[in-house]
């Protein structure tokens, strides 16, 4: 469901990255801004924009990927796929905004303030490294925000409510399954790269969709639940 860039590497700072390029992708996060409380139990959002920073075009078989942290910790444990703009291609100066809504921290540790940045990567067409890209610090943007609520450290056992859903197998040739946690109900829709909807159907915990009848090629999904919960990303049929 998602490329292979954990936190892990994230924190040791042992990125490969494919051959240089001039794409150049630009995070500016908006939300939550400088100064904002974030207290546990209370759902907020993060809210950033993505900016085509290089000469060339974003072009539809691009994937861009973020990781939201918190004092250099991802609190998502794995980096996001954004699909908001895939099907579309952004030229240089062009920029789309993306809102990764209801964020929950279940609890929060002693009050403190930490940055919380927006980090984004860049993945060309079938590539599994990210690109090295001309500027790599515009890939990262920061708010300093109040943390209440705790006994400890806020960079000490973090726990997040957080929407999920699983994609498996991915690639897929028969039949796929959808499992989602943290949505009591859901819808699903999965379209192609030309923007025809092939999908459309309800999902619940763990769903099994068969795609023995698409043609082999990269799809979208996007699964979004009752309670606004939206997440997407690429599934490969084979």
């Amino acid at each position: 469901m998602m490329k292979n860039l954990l936190l892990g590497c994230l924190a040791a700072g042992t990125l490969a990255f494919s051959s240089v390029a001039q794409k150049d992708i630009e995070a500016t996060m908006t939300a939550p801004t400088n100064g904002t409380t974030i207290q546990a139990g209370v759902p907020f959002d993060v809210v950033f924009t993505v900016t085509n920073a290089g000469v060339d075009d974003l072009v539809i078989d691009d994937s861009v990927y973020f990781a939201v942290t918190v004092a250099g910790n991802n609190i998502f444990g794995t980096n996001i796929y954004l699909a908001d703009r895939t099907q579309t291609v952004v030229a240089a100066g062009e920029s789309w905004s993306y809102t990764a809504s209801g964020i929950e921290f279940a609890t929060i540790p002693a009050t403190a303030t930490e940055d919380m940045c927006v980090v984004l990567f860049l993945y060309e067409g079938t590539a599994a490294t990210p690109t090295a890209e001309p500027n790599t610090a515009n890939n990262t943007s920061c708010q300093s925000v109040n943390f209440q609520m705790g006994t400890a450290s806020v960079t000490d056992g973090i726990s997040l409510i957080l929407p999920e859903v699983s994609v498996y197998p991915n690639p897929a040739s028969d039949v796929v399954t959808f499992e989602t946690k943290g949505m009591e109900a859901a819808n699903l829709v999965i379209t192609s790269l030309a923007g025809k909807v092939v999908v459309s159907t309800s999902v619940e915990q763990a769903t099994d969709i068969n795609v023995s009848e698409l043609e082999s090629g990269v799809y979208f999904y996007t699964v979004s639940a009752e309670n606004g919960s939206v997440r997407t990303g690429k599934l490969m049929v084979k």
